[in-house]
């Protein structure tokens, strides 16, 4: 069914009475009565001879038109909007940017504005405007061109919905035919419904809907009379009216308007009248804030719709699109992101100024930026500067002037040479080629003419003692102070900034909803490339969970004892022997299951892995959700495997889930222009068993996991996705309190600061020569991923570990998610119990030297001799190699 207008009516002309009291009453003459007669009885004749001619030339035309029930079945493209979970529109796609209007949701004033500025006799013509035509002709016999039409609304519609842009004499023939067709087949109010909604008004807007939302920044409901005759104004020259584009040209266009509305009759007083053509326009400057708040997730999602429905689907068809991105925890995971590559970024070193300019140059741009600057420059506020003085104590910058009601305010601060090293005179680590200036360690890398990035820091201590050197002696109390501040040039203390060129990725999600709250593809907008999804890079020890996870299945537990000892395997087919080591080296002799990767020791998950076997290892990494290939030796155990970011926060989630898997989703309904759903992501229920995935929906769920749809008791909603444990309750407990222990005593402790309370869990990794940096993590209700590093294979720096480079912006971001919810506790199921057991041996004790250990029921240690893993040894010799 056409969008605009339902079932077929007896045409119907509301615009006719409203046009006959518009227009003025015509006194009609005897005289020019009879001279009329006269003059058609001569020509009367000439008629009749030439309608033969006529009639060949309407079957001529006549032929191969289309029909006019192609516009009772059109169905115009329109936007497909993206939404965030809070209901903000945060993506918008089209070819052509409409939204589809019924003739009651658009206000009389606006039709009547279109009418007096396209077609005043649109109430009263069959289609062609005869007396529009001669007026037409008129005016280019005067001209000398053809630039005057006389094309009714209703032609116009003819042209750009069934005619096309052919030659414009056959054309125009076409377009009159149709337009008397479309007469009669439509009614006035449905053919100008049809125009107002398919004209091109500028700047892709599509329809008067979209052309109020793009130049006014409101619908068409809360338009003035002055921004209806405005619109009215575009359809002749939607680009040289544009009032975007060409503001003067749109007044002049906007005032033309309104005098035809006032002559036709629509502005009913002077007042009105007076009161529209003075109006101030307020033209949109903006875009709407959210379209740019997420966009590698809304590329994400973009992409997804494409492949599932595809493309004419996604640009024409009008979808709704409901997502689960939170564009409040993305703005804050952004702003962590920023905060954590600018420390780091600043541990690699300075890398040179932008560019370096002459003294004319550096005037330009100081110009430039002050005729830029829209709005004063803020505390904290990152910008650029030009070094224009160097002495032994300061760097001096300017940063242009900001004009304002003839006031210049100019922007000039001051970086302090500290006798301690900056972090900007140190020798950036990284190869030459990512550098614009060398120079040696210690050396001041900067001169005159530099262009730089500064950060403007809290002036008030350096502008007190600015108004005491300058006024002191005459105002020692400084009670002029503040209107000194007020009207003194702007004088800032600065610090040095650079922008990060480490790239990083981040995503954030519910543990079990699965809904991705937060999905940051890298720093900054340019880039299409997502690292969140994209990228497979190698894991490192963030990849040993999924060692340990395996193991605990296997029946080890975290007493267990495994050496920490020299290893040497054999390379098969090569000859070779590869001697594994740990991070920092050296061997710590026995260690506990949990101290092995609370501290990320290589070698002892290495021999965990000799023992429960890489099938077994890769199947469980199967079920955690793992699809990227896997790699088939002991190296597994160090995470040389590539995987993506979503793999590790979806196979992390399982741990605080109790062992249920609850796949990422981003999408949560799609609904088509008609409002029927697409599809539609139910909140998950939780299957108790795996082994009841058979039986009936109502027979496998879980009393304990139903939830509440307000009918007579407790049942799933329809459709509900039911997910099954992948791994058993116990292991995921024991994950979650070994992962704890990453953070109050691992890899990770800087987390307990940053962050600041005990219910987080997670791992550090980092790859050889630190070049990948990661650290995911959660707390009971969500789960984070952060990978660090660059696009290309090069080192993040010395030292720049998982712990040091990924965990802080973990850190930033969680903190401030987690900022109003509840600590909660990890909750142990019942198939776990606690036992005092000494961590140097792993044995039970009642010594109070003893620590808390958990285990699966009846798993626990004797108190008898230490549990060695099989096969382990206390002494490994170079000779005697174990399989690689």
């Amino acid at each position: 069914m056409n969008p605009y207008f339902g079932e077929q009516k007896t045409p119907k002309n509301p615009f006719t009475e409203m046009y006959a009291r518009s227009q003025p009453t015509k006194k009609r003459g005897s005289f020019f009565g009879g001279m009329a007669r006269f003059v058609l009885l001569i020509f009367i004749g000439a008629f009749f001879g030439g309608i033969g001619v006529a009639a060949q030339g309407y079957i001529f035309f006549n032929q191969g038109l289309p029909s006019i029930e192609k516009l009772k079945t059109h169905v115009p493209p329109t936007v497909t909007e993206f939404y965030g979970s809070k209901g903000e529109i945060i993506g918008e796609f089209a070819h052509q940017r409409r939204y589809v209007l019924t003739i009651d949701q658009i206000p009389k004033l606006l039709q009547e504005a279109f009418i007096a500025a396209e077609d005043k006799n649109f109430p009263i013509h069959g289609g062609v405007d005869t007396e529009a035509i001669v007026r037409a002709a008129k005016r280019n016999l005067t001209a000398g061109t053809l630039g005057q039409g006389g094309s009714t609304i209703t032609q116009q519609l003819a042209k750009n919905l069934l005619v096309g842009g052919e030659k414009k004499f056959v054309r125009k023939i076409k377009e009159a035919i149709l337009a008397t067709r479309i007469e009669r087949a439509l009614t006035k109010e449905e053919i100008l419904c049809l125009y107002l909604n398919e004209i091109y008004l500028g700047s892709n807007a599509y329809g008067v809907e979209a052309a109020a939302r793009t130049y006014f920044d409101k619908g068409v409901k809360d338009l003035t009379l002055a921004e209806c005759a405005m619109l009215a104004g575009l359809p002749k020259a939607p680009s040289s009216y544009s009032p975007k584009r060409n503001l003067q040209e749109a007044l002049k266009r906007r005032a033309y308007v309104l005098e035809r509305m006032r002559q036709d009759g629509y502005i009913k007083t002077e007042e009105e009248f007076e009161i529209a053509k003075n109006e101030q326009p307020h033209i949109s400057t903006r875009t709407n804030p959210y379209l740019r708040a997420a966009p590698d997730f809304v590329e994400h999602v973009r992409r997804y719709v494409e492949k599932k429905y595809g493309t004419d689907t996604l640009y024409k068809e009008g979808l709704h699109v409901y997502t689960t991105v939170d564009l409040d925890m993305t703005k804050k995971a952004q702003n962590a992101m920023e905060e954590g590559l600018r420390e780091l970024d600043k541990r690699q070193g300075y890398r040179g100024p932008l560019r370096t300019m002459n003294v004319k140059t550096m005037m330009e741009f100081l110009e430039e930026k002050t005729r830029s600057m829209d709005a004063p420059l803020k505390f904290g506020q990152i910008t650029e500067g030009v070094v224009t003085q160097i002495d032994a104590e300061n760097i001096y910058v300017r940063m242009g002037s900001y004009v304002q009601g003839g006031n210049r305010k100019e922007y000039v601060g001051q970086i302090k040479i500290d006798p301690n090293p900056k972090w900007w005179v140190r020798q950036p680590y990284m190869r030459a080629e990512l550098r614009t200036r060398n120079f040696a360690s210690g050396d001041l890398p900067f001169q005159v003419g530099d262009l730089i990035l500064v950060r403007i820091t809290d002036p008030n201590e350096k502008r007190r003692d600015l108004y005491l050197k300058k006024y002191g002696k005459t105002d020692p109390e400084m009670k002029n102070y503040k209107e000194y501040t007020e009207d003194m040039v702007s004088y800032f203390p600065l610090e040095v900034e650079q922008e990060p060129i480490a790239q990083a990725a981040l995503m954030f999600r519910e543990n079990r909803t699965g809904q991705i709250r937060v999905m940051l593809g890298g720093y900054g907008s340019d880039s299409q490339f997502n690292r969140a999804v994209q990228a497979r890079r190698q894991a490192g020890s963030s990849f040993k969970p999924v060692i340990y996870a395996a193991a605990l299945n296997k029946g080890f537990t975290c007493s267990d004892i495994i050496l920490d000892s020299p290893l040497a395997l054999s390379v098969p087919g090569t000859g070779e022997v590869w001697r594994p080591k740990n991070y920092r080296g050296g061997f710590q002799g026995p260690v506990t299951f949990r101290d092995s990767i609370v501290k990320s020791r290589n070698i002892p998950t290495i021999k965990i892995l000799q023992q429960i076997g890489i099938e077994h290892t890769k199947g469980y990494a199967r079920k955690l959700g793992y699809t990227s290939p896997m790699v088939e030796n002991l190296t597994l155990a160090l995470g040389s495997t590539n995987v993506t970011l979503e793999e590790q926060v979806n196979a992390y989630s399982v741990f605080p889930n109790r062992g249920y898997y609850v796949p990422g989703i981003s999408v949560t309904k799609i609904i088509d222009r008609n409002g029927k759903v697409l599809e539609e992501h139910d909140l998950p229920v939780f299957v108790d068993d795996p082994a009841q995935s058979d039986l009936p929906a109502l027979q496998k769920v879980s009393h304990s996991t139903m939830r509440t749809t307000g009918g007579d008791g407790d049942i799933p909603d329809r459709g509900a996705p039911l997910v099954k444990r992948r791994i058993d309750e116990g292991t995921a407990y024991i994950m979650s309190s070994l992962l704890q222990g990453v953070i109050k005593e691992g890899t990770a402790t800087v987390l307990k600061k940053i962050v600041g309370r005990p219910d987080i869990a997670g791992k550090t990794g980092t790859t050889n020569e630190n070049v990948d940096a990661w650290f995911v993590g959660f707390s009971p209700d969500y789960t984070c991923g952060v990978w660090v590093g660059f696009d290309t294979e090069i080192s993040l720096g010395d030292s720049e570990t998982g712990g040091h480079a990924a965990a802080p912006i973990w850190g930033y971001f969680m903190r401030e998610a987690l900022r109003n919810v509840p600590v909660k506790e990890f909750a142990p199921p019942g198939t776990v119990e606690f036992r005092k057991i000494d961590p140097r041996t792993g044995l039970l004790t009642s010594s109070s030297e003893g620590v808390p250990e958990v285990f699966k029921v009846g798993s626990g240690p004797a108190q008898i001799e230490p549990r060695l893993i099989k096969g382990s040894r206390w002494d490994h010799s170079g000779s005697d190699l174990d399989q690689f």
